[in-house]
């Protein structure tokens, strides 16, 4: 799967567990290079994307496994920006 830019990715990500309930850390973060896995140590779930060379295009180079640890209610990923860009279409086709 490709992405336009790492930003891009980062907010897939983010969105994909806030919805699903579950929590990630960024082992290692770089500007061209992103390596996810879970927080808890026993769940295999990993994902590694990195830049193509020579674009700004971030694809997935390896993945293990749905995530599929426990569920978790902690809202620390729920940012005012997050919640603002999920429903800002739904409040201006509504302003009331």
């Amino acid at each position: 799967m490709c992405f336009q830019d790492v930003h891009q990715f980062r907010w897939a990500l983010k969105s994909y567990h806030i919805v699903n309930c579950r929590d990630y850390m960024y082992p290692r973060n770089d500007s061209d290079r992103v390596k996810v896995c879970c927080v808890n140590d026993s769940s295999p779930f990993y994902m590694l994307a990195s830049q193509i060379a020579n674009e700004k295009t971030v694809a997935i180079r390896n993945m293990v496994g749905p995530h599929t640890c426990g569920t978790t209610m902690d809202s620390s990923r729920v940012s005012s920006e997050w919640l603002s860009k999920v429903y800002e279409q739904d409040i201006r086709s509504d302003p009331n």
